[in-house]
């Protein structure tokens, strides 16, 4: 491994978010939006690759050269303002499914 970054091509973008849920399976935060372990793991994917679709549309979208085994999505500093309509055309995921707990 040479350690090569590439930009990532839009037919790359799902084995990228594939990567992203196992690098983030365990993340406190995809933990609290995602508990259910089977639920997390046939979702993730799909919510993780809206953020590298975002990246590639509006920013910058990076993996390892040759097999895919690390991402980057990055934002240019003073283009990050959120736009739904961005967001929409990345990908929209819906949290429908999702019970989260009540504050006590």
């Amino acid at each position: 491994m040479t350690g090569e970054v590439v930009e990532i091509g839009e037919p790359e973008i799902p084995d990228c978010a594939d990567v992203l849920a196992q690098a983030f399976e365990q993340d406190p935060l995809q933990l609290y939006v995602l508990p259910d372990p089977q639920v997390r793991q046939r979702l993730a994917p799909r919510q993780l690759g809206a953020s590298v679709r975002y990246g590639f549309l509006h920013g910058l979208a990076l993996r390892t050269s040759g097999a895919c085994r690390g991402v980057a999505v990055w934002l240019q500093p003073g283009a990050t303002e959120f736009d739904s309509a961005r967001a929409d055309a990345a990908g929209p995921v819906s949290y429908t499914h999702l019970t989260l707990p009540t504050k006590r």
